[in-house]
């Protein structure tokens, strides 16, 4: 679902997009500067944008996932993406478990 949002006018108040179509108004409390709100408001519009928002998606990267943990070696083409060139560490197994976890959280209905 690709999201936008667009400041009303009135102080603290939003409308969230989805293309032409209004999706939702918001409010804030005050208390957050502008910048901080929209910052807020970015972050909930890419979240909801994200493949992991779709099921597909988000039970292809777990089924990689898990078939990463089975590995001792990978393929260099492989090894390449998971280290960023070499440049990230890989990985280790107990930290697979936990993304899985968090990719797969209990509202999705997915296991991880």
């Amino acid at each position: 679902m690709n999201m936008t949002f667009r400041a009303d006018g009135d102080a603290n108040t939003y409308t969230l997009l989805q293309g032409d179509r209004w999706i939702a108004s918001l409010r804030f409390n005050g208390e957050l500067m502008p910048g901080a709100q929209e910052e807020l408001l970015h972050a909930l519009t890419t979240a909801c944008s994200s493949p992991f928002s779709e099921p597909q998606a988000c039970a292809a990267v777990l089924a990689g996932l898990r078939l990463l943990q089975l590995q001792d070696v990978l393929p260099p083409g492989i090894d390449d993406v998971l280290t960023n060139g070499g440049t990230l560490p890989r990985i280790a197994e107990v930290d697979i478990d936990e993304l899985c976890e968090r990719i797969a959280f209990p509202a999705s209905g997915l296991s991880a």
